[in-house]
């Protein structure tokens, strides 16, 4: 992951920074004002089970929508979890972990 970070176009909430063997990563803009943080989004083919899962890991749900979930960890940090995005061009293997 080499090179500058793409600086995404006005409407694009996105930047992309690469990707990596197992994971690719983004940049989300978070608003004017908004302190800087990190936010993640968990991909999932199962996004009930992995907001089930992370629930009983201690976080907390603040927002459902039809086809993905908002959370927040024990710290307060929201994060989503959302279904499989990266599309079949992603050549990272899936990665699990045990509660």
């Amino acid at each position: 992951m080499a090179g500058r970070i793409a600086e995404p176009e006005a409407d694009e909430p996105y930047a992309s920074l690469g990707r990596l063997p197992s994971m690719a990563l983004a940049l989300q803009r978070t608003g004017a004002g908004t302190p800087p943080r990190v936010h993640l989004d968990v991909e999932t083919d199962d996004v009930p089970a992995e907001v089930d899962r992370l629930v009983g890991l201690g976080a907390t749900v603040t927002l459902r929508f039809d086809d993905y979930v908002v959370l927040a960890d024990p710290a307060g940090h929201p994060f989503c979890v959302v279904p499989v995005q990266t599309g079949p061009d992603f050549d990272a293997a899936a990665h699990s972990w045990d509660s």
